[in-house]
């Protein structure tokens, strides 16, 4: 918001909330949902070939 008051000189007042943004993308069926956490990869050592 703070970009498009310093960008393009909206007063604060112009600018809708951020309650009237969030139940605008509920009416257009925008919802938050779950993720799955990643589990953190291993860390594998690395071969190392002998040259004798």
């Amino acid at each position: 918001m703070n970009r498009l008051i310093e960008k393009f000189g909206y007063a604060d007042e112009e600018l809708p909330t951020s309650e009237i943004i969030r139940v605008k993308l509920n009416d257009l069926g925008y919802r938050l949902k779950r993720v799955a956490k990643i589990q953190p990869q291993k860390k594998f050592l690395k071969w190392q070939t002998s040259c004798c």
